[in-house]
């Protein structure tokens, strides 16, 4: 794939079953529909998590989080969770009218801002295509040679 390193198509295809997937989402129609159709639609492992229900994770060694993040989500629960997991591990999906402000919680915890995608989304199409390579990225982190 452009851009990235030689055996990157190789080591994600040998091992892309071995990583979930939470996708994680609040209550507003289009986030639900965003992160349902997304689950449904992909032949990858994962999980829609309800935003209000992250507390409950315990991930196992290998795992990415997507976190579609709509208008009045309160991200201070995740922020608490991930204060002992790899916070690298979770990507931030802005709704199209979300404030950036929503991610103060996160921002608030020191945890990492890179992981968060510029452009907004109201429909499933053009997320997925960034949160798969984004997924298949963590794939290839923790298995390439």
């Amino acid at each position: 794939m452009r851009g990235r390193p030689g055996d990157w198509t190789v080591v994600v295809r040998s091992n892309w079953r071995k990583v979930t997937a939470y996708v994680v989402s609040g209550k507003h129609p289009s986030c639900l529909r965003m992160a349902r159709d997304e689950v449904e639609h992909i032949d990858r492992v994962m999980r829609h998590v309800p935003l209000d229900h992250v507390a409950d994770l315990r991930p196992r060694k290998h795992w990415f989080m997507a976190v579609i993040v709509c208008p009045g989500d309160d991200l201070g629960g995740l922020a608490d969770w991930a204060r002992d997991k790899d916070a690298d591990r979770v990507h931030f999906y802005l709704h199209r009218n979300t404030d950036a402000a929503a991610l103060a919680p996160w921002r608030d915890a020191g945890h990492p801002l890179d992981r968060i995608e510029e452009e907004r989304f109201t429909a499933y199409g053009r997320m997925h295509t960034k949160m798969g390579l984004d997924l298949s990225d963590q794939v290839y982190g923790d298995f390439a040679p």
